[in-house]
């Protein structure tokens, strides 16, 4: 089910380097899980914006995006009790019926956004989860304490500091006995290299320019080891093993 409507903004602030944060409320019945995305319809822009959902409940919904282009920039000089009109309901997200009992959470810049509610619904499962998540520096970190509030272990990696580590350093590290499925968005470059090294299987979200949100258009589409998908509808989250790097 997929449904259009109008939505009000209650918060729109910036919480990073060019990121920010937009909380709206409205009919957020559509949405089924973590890793899904809505299409914004931004005023005066013909194509929507797909964003992520980072969180959601009963009667509102978090944007996390990051200001890169005209639309979002257009987004973030919105106000508060100002409308946007979304499309939610789309996309493919995470799977939370693998029967892994120690999931592992790996997050690079602003793909952590969709791996709060990932967090939030394993918490609320009772798993046992482990997070790392990565940034280029402290100026573009997001969610660190909101992910720590909910598994105190929760390791950040800052690129640019003096450890000069990588997510994938930490993983490495990692054995079998500490993890039994992982679930990973953030850069195609990281993601490769979890799927390669990773001791488990595991699902990843990918990035793509998308533009209808419902597969039509076919602009997302990509080949996969089980034939041609379009993201914004069989995606945006994969299976390991579908993924053909």
């Amino acid at each position: 089910m997929k449904i259009k409507d109008t939505y009000e903004i209650s918060w729109n602030e910036q919480i990073a380097k060019d990121i920010y944060l937009m909380e709206l409320y409205g009919n957020t019945s559509a949405i089924q899980g973590p890793g899904e995305f809505v299409n914004v319809y931004v005023p005066g822009k013909f194509l929507p914006r797909p964003i992520s959902v980072s969180y959601f409940d009963y009667h509102k919904l978090h944007l996390i995006y990051k200001k890169v282009g005209e639309g979002t920039e257009i987004m973030s000089q919105m106000k508060l009790g100002e409308e946007l009109t979304l499309l939610t309901g789309l996309g493919n997200g995470f799977d939370l019926d693998v029967s892994a009992r120690k999931p592992l959470i790996i997050g690079g810049g602003i793909g952590v956004a969709p791996l709060y509610q990932l967090a939030f619904d394993l918490e609320e499962r009772g798993k046992d989860a482990t997070i790392i998540i990565g940034f280029r520096s402290k100026e573009d970190m997001i969610l660190y304490e909101e992910l720590r509030n909910l598994f105190p272990t929760t390791v950040t990696i800052e690129e640019s500091s003096s450890n000069q580590r990588l997510v994938t350093d930490v993983l490495e590290k990692l054995t079998e006995e500490d993890y039994d499925y992982f679930y990973a968005c953030g850069p195609k470059p990281m993601l490769k290299a979890v799927c390669d090294m990773a001791l488990t299987d595991g699902e990843v979200s990918l990035e793509s320019r998308m533009a209808c949100g419902i597969g039509q258009c076919k602009c997302c589409s990509i080949e996969t080891n089980d034939g041609m998908k379009t993201l914004c509808k069989d995606g945006p989250v994969l299976k390991k093993d579908m993924v053909r790097w």
